[in-house]
Order: C-alpha cells, then sequence, then structure tokens
C-alpha cells in the first residue's frame, strides 16, 4: 500500500516511473493524492499482473486497510474501518490547540483555587485557628 502525496515539484513523468517502480515490485493498491484539487485521487489496484487503474475513487473502499475514499465539497474524506473519517493535520493542530487551551484554563482555576485557599488558611491562623486541625 503506496500513498502518495502529488507536489508542484513532482513531474508527470516522474509519478509515472513512480508507479512502474510499485508495479515492479509488488505493491498491491497505490493512491496518489493531489492536495491543490481537493476532489482529486487517482488510485490502482494490483490486478494479476500488474496494477490497474480503479476507475472511480469516490466511495472506492481499499481491500487491504478497509477505508474508504469520500468525496465532499471541498475535499476528499478518507473514511477509516470504524466509519469515522481521518483528520486533516489542520483539524488534529486545532484540536491539539483546543486541548493545550483547555489545559491551560483548568492550570489558571487550579492556581486560583490553591491561591483562596491560601488566603483563607491565613486569614483563619489571624483568628487563632489552626487550618490543618482536626
Amino acid at each position: 500500500m503506496v500513498f502518495e502525496i502529488f507536489s508542484p515539484s513532482n513531474r508527470v513523468d516522474q509519478m509515472e516511473e513512480k508507479r512502474e517502480f510499485y508495479e515492479r515490485y509488488g505493491v498491491e493498491e497505490y493512491y496518489v493524492i493531489y492536495p491543490d484539487f481537493p476532489c482529486h485521487v487517482q488510485g490502482w489496484q494490483r490486478g494479476a499482473t500488474r496494477l490497474v487503474a480503479i476507475p472511480k475513487m469516490n466511495g472506492w473502499t481499499s481491500p487491504r486497510l478497509g477505508i474508504r475514499f469520500q468525496f465532499q465539497p471541498t475535499k476528499v474524506a478518507i473514511i477509516g474501518p470504524d466509519g469515522k473519517a481521518f483528520q486533516t493535520p489542520a483539524e488534529i493542530a486545532a484540536e491539539r490547540d483546543e486541548q493545550a487551551r483547555r489545559a491551560d484554563e483548568q492550570t489558571r482555576l487550579a492556581r486560583q483555587e490553591h491561591e483562596r485557599a491560601e488566603k483563607l488558611a491565613a486569614r483563619l491562623r489571624e483568628l487563632g485557628i489552626d487550618p490543618n486541625a482536626g
């Protein structure tokens, strides 16, 4: 199984050479994703002796991995065997940033509670009460 991401520096003949290499060395499935064309993916599957183009990628399910390619208005979603879409790098980064923001907020709230408890303990000591007793 090979996934290629086409970049502007790739040439068509280079991509063809890569596909031929993978074909020669027994790759079962080969996919090329074109990020500049959000709803374009090419795929090939091992036939009897060579890689054969997959005619319709929208809705295609990989026999090897069980992932499905689903074309959406602005992107190709890759759906895992569990039915959940794989996240894009941007979605992963946004989720990571949100988790960090929540952790920072929890840390800030815990610090505020600790400061409040320290002030209350100091006030109790001023009143002659040991906050750690009993």
